[in-house]
């Protein structure tokens, strides 16, 4: 038998050195356990002290007198209780919100809500359609006008759905479970998982699918142990699968549902509960016009990895890495430290113990069934913006992992289950704190970004995707130098890809002319047989050779100019143009050359001739000179036929 006690105290010194480790080493590979590593010097202390405490505490019965005091108040006053508990939620929610909103698609959301409310495009819904309609309608209400109104709003829409899943946990850990300290810590571990991120001004729509999954969760357990009613629950299953088409992943735990319905309360119940569920849903929908089609995700890749290298450009594009790649290894681990290491371990210790104790209640086998598919699919899907970024798709199905944990290691009567219960959700508390904390820095969620952006675990889409994304929220914050550092970065990254050069040369701006240039020389150097990108150099050269030319500054204009030529050696304006600076420094006989190149490149273009012609009239060689604007003016050339018209007078 496994002494739980000193197994408790171990996973909480590991699970503090893995944290250590990641303070030391912030980068793509430690991203489910490196918040602390940037956060200031001072945090790793308090987390280090506040672990020390919590062992000391635990081991010396200190904390029990407290959780007794408050299992006891839960069970006495359940509407205080909640009460106390949302305001508390909602206080932290409003200290500790996230600054800057770069996980996930957030900005894609603000850019659509703010598009459809103003008629631009319209609303896309995705493959989650009743939670982009939710928080839409809550930016409806609030109508906000700035990008910082946005964050509010959204915030305020996490934290109602925070609430409802505060609620929610409340009655599922009371529905679980008759000891009242182990109500209690079941509800506290319940909102200590670093899910609860998702409702704390998380720019997502994830927060939705987390309430509407416990609320289906709630229904679910009350039929298993309560005997209640068989239709409630599908009618949840369905909501949470509108709210969210990856909850479909739990409609295994739905069949076990209606196989205890089938053996409990016969056929006929189990026709009845999944038809008229399916009727109302299916009624509801066409009352709505909806269209599945109009609601799917839409991609040209698959959604899964390959088991090799995929020699489908698309799908490299795509794909950081295989299957069997070490890499996908390390992501694994980081997600599953993140979000599933406290039940992962209450699940081991239970299984330890009694390796049937999971399929012994009907709770466990349906929580099982719940949560086996979406841990497969964890296994097997590739991340569109990288797993580090994209944690959020799959994290609320960890509160299914949490339930199960919790409830083995409570049907267990071999160990200090208090105790050892504590120590785990202490040690999840900090670790979901430190991880909170540091999306509510700017500063702080910001390097951490940065660091996420690694070609080891990021595939080119998800890559490209982040950039974007941090460039854009950049420009919301009117910083004109973080775009550009950010393409840098990407560019260094992906120096073929002619969208990260494009893209710094649009973030510079038209006064850091020297900059442009060397972006462009360096692009040029990476494609020097790109035809279209040797027009677009030649032109802009061409036209910063104009400005300089206006202002006066003739060497700096004849530079640009022959910048052009040497890029594209058959651009007859930059020919022209040079030609026009040796003019203005008298050096008539090297203009009339560049001129004459001018012609024989493009005979149709009028302005050579019309300099030839001046050229020609400065030398008093005037029936050359006749002739030449003559042709200018024929042409069209408006100045030719103005100095015709003042010589014919």
């Amino acid at each position: 038998m496994v002494n739980q006690r000193q197994a408790g105290a171990v996973f909480v010194c590991l699970l503090a050195a893995v944290h250590v480790v990641g303070f030391l080493f912030p980068n793509s590979l430690t991203w489910g356990f490196h918040a602390l590593g940037f956060l200031p010097f001072l945090a790793l202390i308090l987390y280090l002290l506040c672990v020390g405490v919590l062992l000391f505490s635990v081991n010396k019965g200190y904390s029990a007198r407290v959780i007794s005091i408050a299992s006891e108040y839960m069970a006495r006053n359940p509407d205080r209780f909640l009460v106390i508990t949302s305001g508390v939620f909602v206080i932290a929610g409003v200290f500790l919100h996230v600054k800057a909103p770069l996980l996930g698609d957030g900005l894609y959301l603000v850019k659509n809500f703010f598009e459809a409310s103003h008629g631009i495009a319209p609303l896309d819904l995705r493959n989650e359609p009743l939670s982009t309609l939710y928080f839409y309608g809550i930016m409806k209400v609030f109508e906000p006008a700035t990008f910082e109104g946005f964050l509010n709003a959204f915030l305020i829409a996490d934290l109602l759905l925070g609430i409802g899943f505060i609620i929610n946990g409340f009655f599922i850990v009371r529905t679980l479970l008759s000891d009242r300290e182990g109500r209690f810590l079941a509800f506290l571990f319940l909102l200590v998982v670093p899910y609860v991120q998702l409702f704390l001004g998380y720019v997502e729509t994830y927060a939705a699918l987390l309430f509407t999954l416990s609320l289906f969760v709630l229904l679910a357990l009350r039929k298993l142990l309560q005997n209640r009613s068989f239709l409630l629950t599908v009618l949840a299953f369905l909501f949470m699968t509108l709210t969210h088409y990856s909850s479909a992943l739990l409609f295994p735990s739905l069949i076990y549902l209606a196989y205890r319905e089938l053996k409990t309360r016969g056929l006929r119940r189990v026709l009845i509960g999944l038809g008229v569920g399916i009727l109302l849903i299916l009624l509801l929908l066409m009352s709505i016009n909806f269209d599945v089609a109009n609601h799917m995700a839409r991609v040209p890749h698959s959604h899964f990895l390959s088991w090799t290298r995929p020699t489908d450009q698309i799908e490299s594009y795509s794909e950081a890495y295989t299957f069997f790649s070490l890499y996908h290894a390390i992501d694994l681990g980081n997600f599953l430290l993140l979000i599933c290491s406290s039940p992962i371990m209450f699940t081991v210790l239970a299984l330890l113990d009694d390796w049937r104790a999971i399929f012994r209640t009907h709770q466990t086998v349906f929580l099982l069934a719940a949560g086996l598919p979406a841990f497969l699919i964890l296994i097997s899907l590739k991340f569109d913006l990288g797993a580090a970024k994209d944690w959020d798709v799959l994290a609320p199905f960890g509160v299914l992992m949490a339930l199960l944990g919790i409830t083995l290691i409570w049907q267990t009567t071999s160990i200090d289950r208090v105790k050892l219960t504590t120590v785990v959700v202490g040690i999840t508390l900090l670790n979901t704190l430190s991880f909170v904390v540091m999306n509510a820095s700017t500063e702080p969620s910001l390097h951490r970004y940065k660091a996420l952006l690694d070609v080891r675990t990021m595939s080119n889409l998800s890559y490209y995707t982040s950039t974007r994304d941090l460039a854009l929220y950049f420009h919301q914050q009117h910083d004109s130098a973080g775009p550009v550092e950010a393409w840098e970065q990407y560019n260094h990254a992906f120096p073929e890809d002619v969208r990260g050069y494009k893209n710094i040369i649009q973030n510079l701006g038209s006064s850091q002319v020297d900059s442009i240039m060397r972006v462009y020389d360096r692009w040029l150097q990476t494609t020097p047989q790109d035809s279209l990108l040797r027009n677009e150099y030649s032109r802009f050269c061409l036209k910063i050779g104009n400005d300089k030319f206006a202002a006066g500054t003739f060497d700096d204009a004849a530079r640009y100019y022959s910048n052009a030529v040497s890029v594209d050696s058959t651009y007859a304006r930059a020919y022209n143009n040079l030609g026009s600076v040796f003019a203005q420094q008298g050096k008539r006989d090297t203009a009339m050359k560049l001129f004459q190149k001018a012609i024989e490149l493009d005979s149709d273009y009028s302005d050579p001739y019309y300099n030839l012609g001046s050229v020609f009239e400065e030398l008093g060689k005037r029936s050359k000179a006749l002739d030449a604007l003559r042709r200018a003016a024929a042409l069209g050339n408006n100045a030719a036929k103005e100095h015709l018209q003042q010589q014919s007078k």
